[in-house]
Formats: C-alpha cells, sequence, structure tokens
C-alpha cells in the first residue's frame, strides 16, 4: 500500500496493464461483481490482497470515475489474462478494483408515503 498518497488505499498497476480484463461484461459472470456485491469482495479481502487500476492520462481517469465500483477476482481469471494483469505489479492479489463507489443514498418514492 503507498504511504507516500493518503487518498491511495491499494496498490495500483497502470490501465494500459489491465486492459486485458476490459470490458468485464466480456469475463464470465462469476468472476466480476458490480456495486453492493463488488464492496462486500473487497471487504472479505485484506487491503494487501486488492490491487486498484490506475489511470494514465485524463480520457482512462474519466473513464475509470463513470465506472461503477467493479472488482474482478484474479484468482479465477483464466492463467493468460491474470498474468498480463499482475505481470505489472509486484505481489500476490486477489482482487482488482475498477471504477468507484458511490456514497450517494438511493431513495425510492415509498420512503416518503
Amino acid at each position: 500500500m503507498s504511504l507516500e498518497n493518503p487518498h491511495v488505499r491499494f496498490d495500483s498497476v497502470p490501465y494500459s496493464a489491465a486492459r486485458s480484463v476490459l470490458p468485464v461484461e466480456s469475463l464470465s459472470p462469476d468472476v466480476w461483481a458490480r456495486h453492493d456485491t463488488a464492496a462486500e469482495w473487497l471487504e472479505s479481502v485484506p487491503v494487501s490482497g486488492i490491487l486498484a487500476v490506475a489511470p494514465e492520462s485524463m480520457a482512462t481517469g474519466y473513464k475509470l470515475a463513470q465506472m461503477p465500483l467493479t472488482v474482478v477476482s484474479l484468482d479465477d481469471l483464466p492463467a493468460e489474462v491474470r498474468t498480463s494483469v499482475v505481470e505489472a505489479a509486484s505481489g500476490d492479489y486477489s482482487l482488482l478494483v475498477l471504477g468507484q463507489a458511490t456514497n450517494q443514498v438511493n431513495h425510492r418514492l415509498r420512503e416518503y408515503v
């Protein structure tokens, strides 16, 4: 984990190194999760086992910021895809994080009735 930047929570790989998992919809549905399920996966793994995708440019930063919180299980990826992602990082990781969590509460009309 990077101690230099207090806003960085996970080790990271550049966007180009994680390109082999994009789009995540092309992967098996058992390998990735979004929103609440993704948050549960993150809570079940120690921080040292989580790898994030870092933007390389303004365009990739915008793309990642627009993506909902998405987590990919590196352990369940095909070997060639996993190798291309993990080669860029040093360590043993089990989850790859893309996008960002939204902390906005979604109120439904029924709550107000």
